[in-house]
């Protein structure tokens, strides 16, 4: 690779083949090769439901599920049986989440919120039925 380091964590879109993971970026192509076994997490790890998105805050990773509206977060930086414990419940669909200033921000069908620890507090309801959710790279304080 060409390069070290993904040079933009904005990753639009991924694609695997011949044992290299294809990062489509939002200002290029990071081409990543993988050359030890891949890692499979599901029912058996603590993960229930369709994965719709996955970030890491605080070194750990949190996924949102789409069907079940779960957050859910590492225990442990090593895999194990148990690896992922839900830390919220809600009541929308969720299909996304960003991190934003050391907060973690999520479009749900009913709004946008903003997840403090186990809590969730709406920061306004004029974007309803949102299923994604970007921070501008023209505008990083400002994120739709």
């Amino acid at each position: 690779m060409p390069g070290s380091g993904i040079p933009d964590d904005g990753v639009i879109y991924t694609f695997y083949s011949n044992d290299k993971l294809w990062l489509a970026l939002q200002n290029g192509i990071s081409v990543i090769d993988i050359l030890t076994p891949v890692a499979f997490l599901n029912q058996t790890s603590g993960l229930k439901g369709s994965i719709s998105d996955v970030k890491t805050f605080n070194n750990k990773p949190i996924c949102c599920f789409y069907c079940r509206s779960h957050f859910y977060r590492f225990t442990k930086t090593t895999i194990n049986p148990t690896t992922f414990v839900r830390f919220r419940i809600l009541f929308k669909k969720a299909g996304s989440f960003l991190k934003h200033k050391n907060k973690i921000l999520t479009a749900l069908t009913d709004g946008f919120y903003q997840v403090d620890g186990l809590s969730l507090t709406k920061l306004g309801s004029k974007w309803t039925g949102c299923y994604s959710i970007y921070s501008s790279s023209f505008f990083p304080a400002e994120s739709m």
